[in-house]
């Protein structure tokens, strides 16, 4: 009789349920119906549920997976960087140990030859003074505190020599001892001088020399550079990698948490 009483059909070319329920008592008829499409409603909700949770128990294990992938991924990256030697700058950009070094090398290469360039030049003034006769006029001589005692004797010496060439002639022994002790002070003064130039001379060649290995050292490193090339490929697809496991683990978890 419940069954009799009861139509359920779909109106046509629509997805839309329709129920009927006949009674002798009309509210009886309504209550019936109603109750049909509260159960039916019920039903639904629950079935969405049950849907959602399989889905989010779905998720879950995939989540896990994705995870490790993605960290044994990361691991990837680190293992290949240390060992390729290739390492992270700032502004998250890769910067080599190579480029550290090239950038190192050629910031040094260029204080070398800045240094050079005024040794060769201290040297040059140097030897031009030497060559006219007047080392007192060379700057690195006249830092010199062994020269500077040595023009202090001469000057006294001098001094004294034309205060005794008022009263003396230049034969008197008094006269030719002042003249040797002159002669012989700006001799000390010359041999010193030129040991001064010398070492100039010699800070120029040793300054040489350390360009030229500053020189192989940058060529080296640029070289070592070079060969990074296919380090920097293969780094490169492996962080590609990474970031394509980091956005599906993403999209997991948004999934998951919508649910």
């Amino acid at each position: 009789a419940y069954y009799k009483a009861l139509d359920v059909y779909q109106l046509k070319d629509t997805r839309v349920i329709a129920l009927g329920f006949t009674a002798r008592e009309g509210e009886l008829a309504a209550r019936a119906a109603n109750r049909l499409v509260e159960l039916y409603e019920e039903w639904l909700r629950q079935r969405g549920v049950t849907e959602t949770s399989d889905a989010n128990a779905w998720l879950v294990p995939e989540i896990e997976k994705r995870t490790r992938e993605l960290s044994a991924a990361e691991g990837a990256v680190e293992r290949f960087r240390a060992t390729a030697n290739l390492f992270r700058g700032g502004g998250n950009q890769p910067a080599g140990l190579a480029e550290q070094q090239l950038t190192e090398l050629a910031s040094e290469l260029t204080k070398v030859r800045g240094q050079l360039s005024e040794a060769e030049a201290r040297a040059q003034a140097a030897r031009e003074l030497m060559g006219r006769g007047v080392p007192d006029a060379i700057p690195d001589v006249q830092k010199s505190p062994v020269i500077q005692a040595l023009i202090a004797q001469r000057v006294r010496v001098e001094r004294e020599q034309a205060e005794a060439s008022s009263q003396l002639l230049p034969a008197h022994p008094r006269m030719k001892q002042l003249a040797a002790n002159v002669a012989d002070l700006r001799r000390q003064i010359q041999r010193e001088s030129s040991a001064i130039v010398s070492g100039l001379e010699r800070e120029v060649k040793a300054l040489a020399l350390r360009e030229e290995l500053q020189k192989r050292s940058l060529e080296d490193a640029k070289a070592g550079l070079g060969n990074k090339a296919a380090d920097r490929v293969r780094l490169a697809q492996l962080e590609d990698d990474v970031k394509a496991k980091r956005r599906e683990l993403e999209d997991l978890r948004q999934r998951y948490e919508a649910g």
